[in-house]
């Protein structure tokens, strides 16, 4: 949705997305810095700074507020077979051992909210072929502007399929939607007994109520 605002005295437009599949993956992450507060909402979303935004006209504000409700609504999440243009394994089948193993070794590194930009890892990971570890980090920061929505299918699939693989139990919670709530459902990793635990993270009470029932 393209809204208008005027900035002393000109008046530009910019882009603002009102589902969560125009929202990218590097928009996603910077949310959590948000919180609730809708002039650093709007900043991410139109990369105009804070103070100049807070003294700009923006027409129709109540309307795009109204519009920026989807953002405490459920996000669905299907892996997809494509993502920008790169083509992911069907699901998300490891084509080689290297593949397997540099996906284990990321996975330890998620400790909290902070390291979910091991994601976009993750998606390079798959869609690098012939596989190459050195190529996967190159074409990585790419997937930070990919649909989050996308991103977060192919990251929580790919947490569940290695915590089966290493524990031999079923995760079958970790491809719902996001809850309206807004709590990440992530898988904590014990990098010491290599054995991937299933837990809910509670956002820090400042993120709380982006996504938040009233």
């Amino acid at each position: 949705m393209k809204i208008q605002i005027e900035l002393q005295g000109v008046k530009v437009e910019k882009e603002i997305p009102t589902k969560w599949k125009e929202v990218t993956f590097g928009q996603f992450l910077k949310l959590a810095e948000a919180g609730d507060d809708i002039v650093k909402i709007i900043s991410l979303f139109t990369e105009i700074d804070e103070e100049t935004l807070r003294k700009a006209k923006i027409y129709n504000l109540e309307s795009l507020i109204e519009l920026l409700g989807f953002l405490r609504t459920e996000m669905n999440l299907e892996v997809p077979e494509t993502c920008i243009g790169y083509k992911i394994p069907k699901n998300l089948e490891f084509e080689t051992i290297g593949q397997y193993q540099d996906l284990k070794a990321e996975a330890m590194t998620i400790k909290d909210v902070q390291s979910f930009d091991k994601y976009a890892l993750f998606c390079a990971i798959y869609a690098t072929s012939p596989y190459d570890y050195k190529k996967a980090e190159e074409i990585s920061k790419e997937f930070l502007n990919a649909p989050s929505v996308e991103v977060l299918a192919i990251g929580n699939f790919t947490l569940a399929k290695l915590a089966e693989l290493t524990t031999g139990i079923k995760v079958k919670s970790l491809l719902p939607n996001i809850p309206k709530k807004k709590f990440w459902l992530v898988l904590i990793v014990w990098a010491k007994s290599l054995v991937f635990i299933k837990r809910y993270y509670t956002w820090r009470k400042k993120l709380r109520s982006i996504g938040s029932s009233s």
